[in-house]
């Protein structure tokens, strides 16, 4: 295990000094982006939990590769494999534990205590093997992907949302519903094989449209029994719905240019740096738009 911990330890200075980085000023720049975090907190509390959550949910699964976790249960025993996977989510989680305590909303606090545990028995589902029916098509092939992996985590948080609608809690029923729609953008963690790539015989251009709108199909039918039920329940938060659907789509997008900006290769924590900082000021957010489709067209010329 100790040897385990090292070996990440060594693979984020490598990560950062490919980058161009050294490995102390990239702990300097995340202290910074943790800085404007707290920031965000103090100054547009209503969707600080959203930032916050969204924010733990990308560096988890930056963890939870199905590779390194068919690597860890295959080098590991079954305790150890969990030892591990709960110690590094809740070390990789103590600055965002930190940033909610320091702004304590009991929702947000038990939100970013639990998900490091969800994540841990989702990624163990994932590589047991097990089938489960799915209603998103084959191709393609992401959201198919993330529906058997998150099932249980998709059924759980619409069963908290019926209880939310019970009891007419509407600020819980919203977040549920956010919470939900971020927990798409897993999908997107998989990568193909560049012959999947190669079989649309399309233009970059018209490759990347085609994911992006067929992701927002998946992305209704993924949100669509809650966001009715929502709807039902509070018509008058219609426009906080829209605004959250709005969110949601622009984050989608930009997952997927991240996701071809690298490809082959998986996004690298510069790129999930840049992310999280574009999310959390808004400011750069048109910059890195641009720079992460020309990114992705390059890389996509190489395979279709």
């Amino acid at each position: 295990m100790n040897y385990y911990f090292r070996l990440r330890i060594t693979l984020l200075k490598r990560y950062a000094e490919d980058a161009g980085i050294p490995f102390p000023m990239a702990i300097l720049v995340a202290t910074i982006l943790l800085a404007l975090l707290f920031s965000v907190g103090q100054r547009s509390p209503k969707y600080y939990p959203f930032v916050l959550i969204g924010l733990q949910f990308i560096l988890l699964k930056s963890l939870s590769s199905r590779t390194q976790l068919l690597a860890l249960r295959q080098i590991f025993s079954a305790s150890q494999y969990y030892r591990i996977r709960f110690l590094e989510n809740y070390l990789v989680s103590l600055p965002i534990i930190a940033l909610a305590l320091v702004h304590p909303q009991w929702l947000l606090c038990l939100a970013v205590v639990i998900m490091p545990g969800i994540i841990v028995f989702s990624g163990a589902m994932a590589i047991s093997g097990l089938v489960v029916p799915t209603p998103f098509s084959k191709k393609p092939f992401e959201f198919a992907l993330l529906f058997r992996k998150a099932w249980w985590i998709w059924m759980l948080l619409h069963a908290l949302c019926l209880i939310s609608l019970l009891y007419g809690n509407e600020n819980l029923a919203f977040v549920l519903l956010g919470a939900t729609a971020l927990i798409a953008l897993q999908a997107y963690d998989v990568v193909e094989d560049e012959h999947l790539v190669w079989n649309y015989v399309l233009s970059p251009k018209r490759y990347l449209w085609m994911k992006f709108i067929r992701g927002v199909k998946d992305l209704l039918i993924w949100t669509l029994p809650m966001l009715i039920l929502v709807l039902i329940r509070f018509p008058e938060g219609i426009w906080m719905i829209l605004l959250l659907c709005f969110v949601v789509i622009l984050l989608l997008g930009l997952t997927i240019l991240m996701k071809y900006s690298r490809y082959p290769s998986r996004p690298g924590v510069v790129e999930i740096l840049a992310f999280a900082f574009s999310v959390a000021t808004i400011i750069p957010l048109p910059l890195l738009c641009i720079h992460l489709y020309k990114k992705s067209v390059r890389r996509l010329k190489q395979c279709l």
